[in-house]
């Protein structure tokens, strides 16, 4: 074995899952007992488990009791010792909070800095995820300084880095790195382009985007990767836990279960298992002010052994599904759950049809909603993407784009940034309707429902004459691509996934409008006194 950093692990301290395990037993008492300090904890029923096996029999923490312990019911330390508070980027009412010491953010920095690329002095670092009380920007930040590289901060929240803005830095500063979403790198390359630069060949110095926050199919990954000519880096993480899972050379996402054990749970069966597919339980190892034990994250999750990956690290390998309850067909709440005809489709198997399309198409933006084949709406509205449309609709889900980005256009009339939350938002823009504007103008896109009701042995959603569910998927693609976009998206959809569906193509800036990837809004301190002639409308608009 070989040496830790304050205690805490390195890859290559352990050789195999046995190893692995007796370290991850080793680390579990002083959790165990830090969670013995926090008042929630303490007044469970039963108490605070003793050992490995009886954390294996205790009841899961939820969002919902990270809610109740608002603000500080899950503090095991005394005040004065928290470094930072956050709270996550949900939209549900009462915030989930969390906190860390300084000793608690040794761990996540470390985790984040586990780059197969590295971060190193040289590299000039853009980071444009949220600061704010997310966690995101901050880890990125000083994950980044502790390497000794210069930051960039280019908080995707805030008005005066607007996507034209991104562009200029990354191009005129030699950005090295980035830390963002996925989709957010695909509007930079939109907003390059109406710049007049070529991703691919005008941004030298890029050698790494990192990115996180969303699902990210292969064919996503691929077609980012072709664009901007460099290296994509997957990132996993929650504000609650900070960094999780990360990418090895070789491509494979894997958990950091030398700082946490992590576990799967099926909603449906109420089982958890250390494998498999469900919904992501894990408790941290090393955290000091907010101990979780067996924290349900409700990301749907599908986790394998990653002992054969060549990288050699001996982790888990975790492919990142979707939320779960986001954008599930049948309005249970359970993405991905298996009906007699099999599972049903998520995000990222949309995700990866749309990817799959040719290049020259020039298809980046996309989004998705469940919809009701005639008949009406089963449950509510659940929006994991771009929030499109009301309940009224006949929806039962939507995917894709980011919430912001899109409900940002209509309250801010172009609007800036992308949510790097990876929670699903609750409602949709008011009085949207079913299609855009832009789809009716663009032509109502082609109707798979016959043909997937004429096909046998797949999956059933959307077959039939009523209740049935089918998909509608809107693509932004240029009028010379659109017939040919449509015909293969429609194929793919119904024979790679088995669904019935509708696409519809719309021009581009029918999902990101253009002003989004061009303006440069004017940003200004409080002013009171103004020269004649001058705006004075502008006083209070920096508020």
């Amino acid at each position: 074995m070989g040496t830790v950093v304050s205690g805490r692990p390195r890859l290559g301290d352990w050789r195999d899952a046995g190893e692995l395990a007796a370290l991850q037993d080793r680390a579990l008492g002083r959790v165990l007992a830090a969670a013995g300090r926090s008042p929630f904890y303490r007044a469970r029923a039963g108490g605070v488990p003793g050992s490995r096996a009886e954390l294996e029999a205790y009841p899961l923490t939820t969002k919902s009791d990270l809610r109740k312990a608002y603000p500080w019911g899950m503090l095991a330390v005394d005040r004065r010792e928290v470094a930072t508070y956050h709270e996550s980027s949900g939209s549900s009412g009462t915030p989930t909070a969390s906190y860390y010491t300084d000793e608690d953010w040794l761990d996540l920095t470390e985790r984040f800095g586990r780059k197969h690329v590295g971060i190193g002095a040289d590299d000039t670092f853009l980071v444009r995820t949220p600061y704010a009380l997310m966690i995101t920007g901050h880890l990125a930040h000083a994950a980044a300084r502790a390497a000794g590289a210069t930051v960039v901060p280019a908080d995707n929240r805030s008005l005066a880095t607007p996507y034209a803005k991104v562009v200029r830095l990354v191009h005129d500063l030699g950005v090295s790195l980035t830390w963002s979403l996925p989709t957010d790198v695909l509007v930079w390359a939109a907003a390059a382009e109406r710049a007049g630069y070529r991703p691919d060949r005008d941004f030298p110095a890029l050698r790494a985007l990192f990115v996180g926050g969303e699902t990210l199919s292969p064919a996503r990954r691929t077609r980012i990767a072709e664009i901007w000519n460099t290296t994509v880096v997957e990132e996993y993480g929650a504000t609650e836990t900070g960094s999780l899972a990360g990418e090895c050379p070789y491509g494979r996402l894997h958990l950091w279960a030398d700082r946490a054990i992590f576990e799967v749970h099926d909603p449906r069966t109420g089982r958890i298992s250390a494998a498999g597919r469900g919904q992501l339980v894990v408790t941290p190892l090393y955290r000091e002010a907010m101990p979780l034990l067996r924290y349900a994250i409700a990301d749907e999750v599908d986790i394998s052994d990653g002992d054969g990956c060549p990288c050699g690290w001996a982790l888990p390998v975790v492919r990142i599904l979707g939320r779960g309850g986001v954008g599930s067909a049948g309005g249970d709440g359970v993405t991905g759950s298996a009906d007699e005809s099999g599972p049903v489709p998520v995000q990222i198997d949309l995700e990866e049809q749309v990817f799959r399309l040719p290049r020259e198409y020039g298809v980046m933006f996309w989004r998705a909603r469940w919809e009701v084949a005639g008949g009406s709406a089963r449950g509510e509205q659940v929006t994991g993407g771009a929030r499109a449309g009301s309940a009224a609709d006949g929806v039962a889900g939507v995917w894709g784009l980011s919430d912001s980005l899109i409900a940002g256009r209509s309250a801010r009339a172009g609007g800036v940034g992308l949510s790097a939350g990876r929670s699903p938002g609750a409602g949709g823009d008011q009085g949207s309707g079913l299609e855009s504007g832009a789809a009716r103008d663009a032509g109502v896109g082609r109707d798979s429902r016959s043909e997937v009701a004429g096909k046998g042995g797949r999956r059933g959603y959307g077959r039939g004459s009523g209740g049935g569910f089918r998909i509608r998927v809107q693509i932004e693609v240029a009028d010379r691509f659109r017939a040919a976009a449509v015909r293969e998206l429609d194929a793919s959809l119904r024979d790679g996934l088995g669904v019935e569906a509708v696409v519809d193509p719309l021009p581009p800036g029918g999902l990101v409008p253009i002003e989004l990837l061009t303006s440069a809004p004017d940003v200004m301190k409080p002013r009171g006194l103004f020269g004649p002639g001058e705006d004075w409308d502008k006083a209070l608009r920096y508020y």
